[in-house]
């Protein structure tokens, strides 16, 4: 079993254990992408299909955003998923939190404001 944390648009991550890779898939969809996280041994899964699904934009993970729900899991050296640590989840619970969630809000807020200016034009 992995400790995982999930994290859904405009919500505080979760902790979430799943029995392998072939669940995750399950969960976010056999089109996946896998996002390295520079800060230790931690890999972002989110759903390759859902941007054009008009799915939620969750958050700003470097270098892009991600839309609908991703998972954050370990890797160990091979690049396989591992179970995050106790450190790791507690991290990622601040790094993906209220912050991170507010930074997107306002980033939509921009994009509206100018949409709005060459709407109007």
């Amino acid at each position: 079993m992995l400790k995982t944390l999930i994290v859904s648009p405009n919500q505080i991550p979760k902790e979430l254990t799943i029995k392998d890779y072939d669940e995750i898939r399950e969960y976010l969809g056999d089109w996946t992408k896998i996002i390295a996280l520079s800060e230790d041994n931690a890999t972002v899964i989110s759903s390759m299909g859902v941007k054009n699904l008009k799915a939620n934009l969750n958050r700003f993970v470097y270098p892009d955003f991600v839309y609908g729900d991703f998972i954050v899991v370990g890797r160990n050296k091979d690049g396989k998923p591992k179970s995050l640590t106790k450190k790791q989840i507690n991290y990622y619970k601040n790094f993906f939190g209220e912050d991170s969630i507010n930074y997107v809000i306002k980033r939509l807020q921009v994009r509206k404001a100018v949409r709005k200016v060459f709407l109007r034009r």
